[in-house]
């Protein structure tokens, strides 16, 4: 066992391993239609989450879904 400079033992480290992924989860991103909502949409479509965005311009939601759909290959779904 190490011991610290001190002469003690160190404290115990303990580490926690998540293994989890989004894949095939559902998420719902506001704001998506730009900005850090957009750039979080897209990391999230990338990786397989099924994403719905919020915006509120009807019109600006679904330009902006049907962008992410052909960037990422994923659908992107808006609602408003």
């Amino acid at each position: 066992m190490r011991r610290s400079r001190s002469g003690q033992d160190p404290t115990p480290v303990r580490c926690l391993l998540v293994s989890w992924t989004i894949k095939d989860r559902n998420v719902i991103v506001t704001g998506a239609n730009s900005g850090i909502g957009r750039a979080t949409a897209v990391a999230l479509a990338s990786a397989g989450a099924k994403v719905t965005i919020m915006c509120r311009d009807a019109s600006e939601g679904a330009r902006a879904a049907a962008e992410m759909g052909v960037e990422t290959g994923s659908e992107v779904a808006c609602i408003t």
